[in-house]
């Protein structure tokens, strides 16, 4: 491929991104622009891309055929949750997520991804929207939680101030580790202070939305990539070692940590949500175990309701049954699984490696580990199929955060 067709091929992509990531990361697009001009946007996004695809006769079928498992396992997915007044929602959905990963696939086999200009356009738009969704937040308290929540009445006046929500939210959660990954490949002082004031950016935001599981997933996600920073087998063992030891002191002087929980509960009152979950670890902690009213409570039970109907239902999941509740509906990989079984298991490890075997290279490979460990706990514990701000940092921000623009060799041939 020469410098021109590289040259045409990331203008193109870069446009069509654009065009899908404009709705992603601007929440008070949704409000302005009419649905149709949206629904424009993306068809033009799609018809570009497409014109990629089929520049490729191996990309063109290597694309039908994980667009087909990715059908396949949506349809038990949808199936399995009923058909009900959700059922073209769900379908939107699933493109939406698909799309993300497929775009990731067609930037690296045309040898065009790591674009410095549309990375940096896209964190721009993405710390424009944090600081709007922390002055939102101040202004009107639970902003970004009720956005959440699916408050009607309150959605559009809040994204109308370019609030983020809940995707929004969990995307951030996903962006610091991929910040911290681009900043070891930086040299310069003043470049790796810039992406740790990001990070700062970030953590604050979601601080002030009061997500406590957000916040504690950060923690993790920089503790993952503290690790696979370190590169002797004898060093990593070491840190290991330290966590073991860490873990063991949380054991030992766990009333000790359930009284600083208590306090740190009642100094952070005005925040009720964080407030919440910090009492819930106090409860944990202090061996009470969680209260029945405890929102930590309820997630089990619902976490439990999938899992027991895994085992009820293993091999054909609830698919057949169109029945809704007999799923949790708050962890996506548990109801998932629940509800399709081991067919949706085969499919999701046959997604998995037909992507991953299409990025291949270890220089971008290693860009989605920690990422992809941070992704999975938040499969496990959330819904991520209905956020597509989730899907698109998860598939396509380690790619594109890439510094090196012009270099082929670690594309597939």
């Amino acid at each position: 491929m020469n410098r021109v067709e590289l040259k045409n091929n990331v203008t193109s992509l870069n446009i069509s991104i654009l065009l899908f990531a404009i709705s992603i990361f601007i929440p008070a697009f949704q409000f302005y622009v009419p649905k149709v001009i949206r629904y424009m946007f993306l068809f033009v996004s799609v018809i570009l891309l497409g014109f990629q695809v089929l520049k490729d006769y191996k990309l063109t079928n290597d694309i039908i055929m994980i667009l087909f498992e990715c059908f396949i396992f949506s349809a038990l997915v949808i199936l399995s949750r009923g058909i009900t007044n959700n059922f073209f929602q769900w379908i939107i959905w699933f493109f939406e997520f698909w799309y993300s990963l497929v775009i990731s696939i067609v930037v690296v086999r045309t040898k065009a991804y790591s674009g410095s200009i549309l990375y940096y356009t896209l964190l721009f738009l993405l710390i424009f929207t944090t600081v709007t969704t922390i002055i939102g937040n101040q202004q009107y308290p639970y902003a970004s939680r009720k956005l959440a929540s699916g408050i009607v009445e309150d959605g559009a006046f809040l994204l109308s101030k370019n609030i983020g929500g809940y995707g929004f939210i969990y995307g951030l959660v996903l962006m610091v580790p991929c910040i911290l990954r681009r900043s070891k490949d930086i040299t310069n002082l003043f470049h790796k202070i810039l992406c740790y004031a990001i990070v700062g950016l970030f953590l604050f935001c979601v601080f002030i939305a009061q997500y406590m599981l957000a916040i504690l997933l950060i923690i993790a996600g920089i503790v993952f990539h503290l690790f696979s920073c370190i590169k002797r087998k004898s060093n990593k063992l070491m840190f290991a070692t330290i966590l073991m030891i860490i873990f063991l002191l949380f054991i030992l002087f766990s009333e000790v940590i359930a009284q600083g929980l208590l306090n740190l509960s009642k100094k952070l009152s005005e925040y009720d949500s964080i407030s919440d979950r910090i009492y819930s670890l106090y409860e944990l902690f202090s061996g009470n175990g969680f209260s029945e009213s405890s929102d930590a409570n309820s997630r089990m039970d619902l976490y439990v309701r999938s899992i027991k109907t895994m085992f009820s239902y293993p091999l054909i999941g609830t698919f057949l049954f169109n029945n809704e509740t007999l799923l949790g509906g708050h962890s996506d990989i548990l109801d998932s699984i629940a509800g399709t079984g081991i067919l949706g298991i085969i499919m999701i490890l046959a997604i998995y490696r037909k992507w991953k075997g299409m990025i291949v290279k270890r220089s971008i490979v290693n860009r989605f580990y920690v990422v992809a460990v941070v992704f999975v706990i938040l499969a496990l514990t959330n819904t991520i199929f209905s956020s597509f701000q989730i899907s698109f940092i998860m598939f396509l921000m380690p790619i594109l955060s890439m510094r090196d623009t012009r270099t082929n060799e670690d594309c597939r041939n």
